[in-house]
């Protein structure tokens, strides 16, 4: 679980929404990952 998750104020999640954010947050930190691995850490 990526570390910004825990900030987040969200609303009462329900089944099909934590699946979608947990979908986004994967797809998000593996994005950043990628870039980061790509680019030395130059954003």
């Amino acid at each position: 679980m990526p570390p910004w998750a825990h900030s987040i104020k969200a609303p009462p999640p329900r089944g099909p929404q934590i699946m979608l954010m947990v979908i986004v947050e994967s797809f998000f930190y593996t994005l950043v990952s990628e870039f980061a691995e790509r680019d030395c850490f130059a954003f």
